[in-house]
């Protein structure tokens, strides 16, 4: 987005308004996508019609459509226009009529019966017979320049990859029908990106520009395309003979253009063959490599190491899927496998100085991990060494009148803060040690799992992870009111990590906490750990904003949060869940856990913090209803562990959280175990919803009701450009994609 046609415009708008940057990135990247899915479609809506179909398709729709718009961008300009004038279409470079860039056909209806239809601007003709190969490689090419979104480069990489490379004429239809669909659905990505664009504008005047520089953007996203296709003619042109069938157009022969129609090779030479193959199996490691990736942002470590060993498999020199497993053992804290991933990424490239960094970091890691075995570990509690009252008597300035630990913190000072962390402003040391040390006081006193009772005509709000993500934690507030007596909430664990808010997270939920103590109640997450802290992020966050000694009280804290709460009785609220090893685990026990300590590999407390609900497609490799989970921690339960569980503690619900829903929420195992997750839009690209549950203390009391749990959910908040993990250790970022 640096083209010299715009840069000044670019720098206007964005010196007055930051959030369009992002925005309008992600625009670019989707209006992309959307001309390359175009221009398939058309390619394989030739490759449906026999000649003369196509002939009598053209001449019928050159009557009917000649007013017709075929612009994938009409329903975006729209949203971004209101109820005024039409915005101009995109224009092809051979034609000045309406019509979709590639002048090529497009799919309608959705039936197996595919009817293809033409906008009226073909300019030159199509061959009939179309190259399989041609497309393999087409189709690959845009998967591997990452033109497309994640969620939609998964499914192409996913369904389509796999069809393409064994095309044939059985399942060319599906084949084009799942194009079609994605097709749409990239249209109303556009369409979701340019509505929120206009919310982000401040004015009329910022409107006006934005909508200039939509059209060049649009402009340079086509020329892109059209470069990148005249780039892979040129390619095949290289391999063999071109043999062009051009279709007659009304009765005429036209000239074809390596722009405007698919070339047909010759790959019938072993030297042709030997690169497709290769192309092939380069396509192939790429797919698991960014299988891979997609493992990571979850957490799913042990399938990450997978998809990247899969990778290697196939390409031994591909550097990236090295990284990617190394990535995943070091989160899994296996530093001296990830040390060799490394070392092998070395020899593939000896300048490459992030690997020899994360290299040397990994052989320091696996040292530090050698000495605390050998010595016995005992958890710290340097809150104990914090006296608040010399603290405040020394440092309270005469205009601030009486002190904190005078006066305690009140709604007035916690409204105060939260504008203050909207404003990427911190609070002062003092009130950070105060909020913390008595924060700590109060958590002190809970089991590990405790009772809560909701009565009869309240309330009360549970919510998921929020990991870091504070503005998305403002508009739950804004949504559903701040936390008090009559209007209590339940935090369920990771609070932190991840977004790079994690301290604001924190100090507005403890703030709340220390204010009234019944008001908000909050459960342990496996992230509320140091080693957990360390790789993604909040300790290098909390050392940024604050100090080591606020991040060393935080690790205190997080260790005497509570693991459970047992609500009314019926439900059982946990952050990961019950795939408990043993058969017979009551709450009693779990009440008893000595908690204050790191999480540990295993045991009950460990499948507390970490275990999952089974995937319906792991259901039968399940033994005793368990199975080892891909995050390489803990386990995977079924439906047989959790309802001995249920049974056994006279219960009718677990709740937990712990895993990245799409729409905020998911209820399995015939509504017995509810996923409840609330940070949407996780770290900026999983284009989730969020979602939190309402109980009233009435239907808590009947089975039946407290069976059908209230979710709402929401979509994210904008926050400022601060990327995620901005504070993580150099060790644990992410490669560049």
């Amino acid at each position: 987005m640096t083209s010299p046609h715009h840069t000044k415009k670019l720098k206007t708008l964005f010196s007055t308004n930051r959030t369009l940057e992002s925005l309008l990135n992600e625009y670019q990247s989707l209006y992309t996508q959307t001309l390359v899915l175009e221009m398939q479609l058309g390619y394989l809506g030739v490759r449906q019609q026999q000649q003369q179909q196509g002939r009598n398709v053209i001449q019928q729709q050159q009557e009917s459509n000649d007013s017709s718009d075929m612009s994938v961008m009409d329903d975006d300009d729209e949203d971004v226009r209101g109820n005024q004038q039409q915005q101009p279409e995109l224009q092809s470079n051979t034609s000045s009529s309406s019509s979709s860039p590639f002048a090529f056909p497009t799919t309608s209806g959705a039936s197996s019966s595919v009817s293809v239809t033409h906008t009226g601007n073909i300019s030159s003709s199509v061959p009939q017979n179309f190259s399989t190969p041609f497309l393999t490689k087409v189709t690959n090419m845009y998967l591997n320049t990452h033109l497309m979104s994640p969620s939609l480069c998964t499914l192409m990489s996913q369904h389509i990859y796999p069809k393409v490379a064994q095309m044939s004429e059985m399942i060319h239809r599906e084949f084009l029908l799942q194009i079609s669909q994605y097709y749409e659905n990239s249209k109303q990505e556009i369409k979701n990106v340019v509505r929120r664009m206009r919310l982000a504008c401040s004015n009329e005047s910022e409107k006006a520009l934005l909508q200039e520089v939509m059209e060049v953007v649009k402009g340079e996203c086509l020329e892109r395309v059209k470069s990148n296709e005249r780039r892979v003619m040129q390619q095949q042109q290289m391999v063999g003979n071109q043999q062009q069938q051009p279709m007659q157009q009304s009765g005429e022969m036209s000239p074809t253009t390596p722009l405007e129609s698919p070339m047909m090779y010759d790959f019938s030479s072993s030297h042709a063959l030997n690169e497709q193959k290769t192309s092939l199996q380069r396509d192939k490691a790429t797919h698991y490599a960014y299988q891979a990736l997609l493992s990571l942002r979850v957490e799913n470590y042990t399938q990450a190491v997978k998809d990247a060993t899969k990778a290697i498999e196939i390409d031994s020199q591909y550097a990236k899927a090295y990284h990617r497993r190394a990535s995943a053992l070091v989160a899994m804290r296996k530093f001296q496998d990830a040390g060799k991933d490394f070392q092998r990424i070395l020899e593939l490239n000896p300048d490459d100085l992030v690997a020899q960094q994360k290299l040397e970091a990994c052989r320091k890691e696996a040292k530090r991990m050698q000495y605390e075995k050998s010595v016995m570990f005992t958890p710290t509690t340097p809150s104990e060494n914090i006296r608040l009252g010399q603290i405040f008597d020394i440092a309270i300035a005469k205009s601030e009148g009486e002190s904190m630990a005078d006066i305690g913190i009140n709604l007035d000072f916690i409204h105060e803060m939260i504008e203050r962390f909207r404003g990427q402003k911190t609070i002062q040391k003092k009130y950070a040690l105060y909020i913390l040390v008595q924060g700590i006081k109060i958590f002190k006193a809970y089991e590990s799992v405790y009772d809560l009772n909701v009565p009869d005509g309240k309330v009360i709000t549970v919510c998921g992870d929020t990991h870091g993500q504070f503005y998305d934690l403002c508009r739950i507030f804004e949504l559903n009111g701040y936390p008090s007596r009559e209007n209590p909430y339940i935090f369920n664990g990771d609070f932190v990590d991840r977004g790079s808010f994690g301290c604001e997270v924190m100090f507005t939920l403890l703030a709340f906490k220390v204010w009234d103590p019944e008001c908000i109640h909050l459960t342990r997450g496996n992230h509320e750990d140091r080693s957990m802290n360390e790789i993604f992020g909040f300790e290098g966050e909390v050392k940024h904003k604050y100090s080591e000694e606020i991040f060393e009280i935080f690790v205190e804290l997080f260790n005497w949060l509570p693991l459970g709460i047992v609500l009314n009785q019926r439900i059982f609220i946990v952050h990961g869940g019950v795939g408990f090893e043993r058969s017979e685990v009551n709450i009693d026990e779990l009440r008893q856990i000595d908690r204050f300590r790191p999480c540990p590999d295993d045991g009950l407390m460990c499948h507390m913090l970490w275990s999952d609900p089974a995937p319906e497609d792991e259901l039968g490799s399940l033994n005793n209803g368990l199975a080892p989970s891909d995050r390489g921690v803990s386990n995977f339960f079924g439906p047989e562990v959790l309802n001995r569980f249920l049974t056994a503690n006279n219960l009718d619900l677990v709740i937990r959280s712990h895993e990245l829903k799409d729409e905020g929420y998911e209820i399995q195992f015939g509504g017995r175990v509810c996923t409840i997750f609330s940070a949407p839009n996780y770290v900026d690209y999983s284009q989730n919803k969020g979602a939190f549950i309402i109980f009233r203390g009435n239907n808590l009391n009947n089975r039946q009701e407290a069976l059908a749990p209230k979710f709402c959910k929401f979509t994210h908040s904008w926050h400022p450009p601060v990327k995620p993990m901005a504070y993580a250790n150099m060790l644990y970022q992410e490669e560049d994609q």
